[in-house]
């Protein structure tokens, strides 16, 4: 299943609409500035959900505010909150899968502690999933974030099975795409593609930066959710080509 992510540079009617006409699965993601559960967004979600049911769909939950392994009590059940809403609002939609981060952590708490506290919080996530009939899966991390989860030992080291989306630059950008292949590939149940160079978070159109495509795609899994976090239109199109151009599409 390929698809692509518009990165809150177009609104959700236009998003789902280019999505139709390009044949593609949507990935929304439920982040502020454009989307913070209000009433109004979620009925207004909800109804251009209802005129595009044949987009295949996978929600994002959001991130930037969310910290799963927090030590702070009261902060950690707030963020367990943002992430279960996601997953309720998924199943009303009828998303196929919820891509969740456990956030940052903070760099002075033990990390073993700190893990503990991840490990519980994920096992909360992913029983409550199971609850509502939504797969979810845990996403690498960025490499300018304070997290636990930027390596493939990071996820090997919690004491959770927990299935991976697996961000192809985020762990290009801290060379561990290997490792990611090598020793978790039964766990990943979906991509993330964008380019990127050593040490940065570009979000850039296949082709505009290092990552050796050829090579990386032919160890994806091509029944599992490939999705182009590239935002621009002129960058999915491009992206797309670049697929084309490798067999990967078309």
């Amino acid at each position: 299943m390929l698809g692509f992510d518009p990165l809150h540079l177009l609104p959700f009617p236009e998003a789902f609409a280019l999505a139709g006409d390009l044949g593609l699965a949507l990935q929304i993601q439920l982040e502020p500035p454009t989307f913070w559960f209000s009433e109004e967004q979620v009925g207004a979600l909800r109804d251009v959900r209802a005129t595009h049911p044949a987009v295949p769909l996978v929600v994002h939950a959001p991130y930037r505010e969310v910290f799963l392994s927090s030590l702070y009590e009261p902060l950690r059940r707030a963020a367990l909150e943002i992430v279960k809403r996601s997953i309720d609002l998924a199943a009303d939609l009828s998303a196929s899968l919820v891509v969740f981060h456990a956030g940052d952590v903070n760099v002075m708490a033990p990390r073993d502690l700190a893990r503990g506290v991840a490990a519980e919080s994920v096992r909360e996530v992913l029983e409550y999933a199971e609850g509502r009939g939504v797969p979810v899966a845990l996403e690498n991390a960025p490499f300018y974030r304070h997290s636990l989860f930027l390596y493939a030992s990071d996820f090997l080291s919690l004491d959770v099975d927990v299935p991976i989306c697996l961000d192809i630059p985020h762990a290009y950008a801290v060379d561990a795409l290997d490792a990611y292949f090598d020793l978790l590939g039964d766990r990943i149940v979906a991509y993330h593609l964008s380019d990127t160079v050593r040490g940065k978070d570009l979000h850039a159109a296949l082709g505009e930066g290092e990552i050796p495509w050829k090579s990386v795609l032919s160890r994806l899994d091509p029944e599992k959710p490939w999705i182009l976090e590239v935002g621009r239109k002129d960058a999915l199109l491009k992206s797309l080509d670049v697929l084309r151009s490798l067999g990967f599409y078309g």
